[in-house]
């Protein structure tokens, strides 16, 4: 059994207000500031340009992640309640998605990302295994500068663990 990361890059240039890292959700995601070690060209390589020199210039400030245990990428989670079967990875992406939302339902601002990386820890480094793209939620042109605030988070911390009720 190895341990595993997954990590979406937000998008997001504001700064969150009063916010103190890591903020852990009660659905296991961790919201917190982009770690030195995403920009290492080991890693960025494997990233659009676009992404790598956001990163570089530490315009990508927050990411949201959680980790978990799995033998190999696609292993299925057996405590998935869903009525289709998800890879404990699926489940993961999915629970984030759910933060996310749950961030933009609180109070719709440009937050939000499209890149996401797997990695799995083996030998003591942080190896990619992979990396897609998802759909960004993006907010009315009123709310693009709007700001997210610790209470915000708070809120929407409250919504994402009343969707998994």
């Amino acid at each position: 059994m190895s341990k595993w990361e997954i990590i979406s890059l937000v998008d997001y240039h504001r700064t969150l207000i009063d916010v103190e890292f890591p903020y852990k959700f009660d659905i296991g995601v961790t919201l917190s500031e982009t770690p030195e070690w995403l920009k290492d060209d080991s890693i960025s390589e494997y990233l659009s340009l676009y992404h790598r020199e956001l990163l570089k210039d530490d315009e990508i400030k927050y990411i949201l992640r959680r980790e978990y245990e799995a033998t190999a990428l696609g292993e299925r989670d057996t405590e998935w309640q869903g009525k289709t079967n998800l890879s404990k990875d699926d489940v993961s992406f999915e629970l984030i998605k759910y933060t996310n939302m749950s961030l933009w339902i609180t109070k719709p601002t440009a937050f939000g990302f499209s890149t996401v990386l797997h990695f799995e820890y083996a030998n003591g480094e942080k190896i990619l295994r992979y990396s897609f793209q998802d759909r960004k939620i993006y907010p009315h042109h009123r709310y693009v500068d709007d700001d997210l605030k610790k209470s915000d988070i708070k809120n929407a911390n409250f919504i994402s663990s009343k969707i998994l009720g």
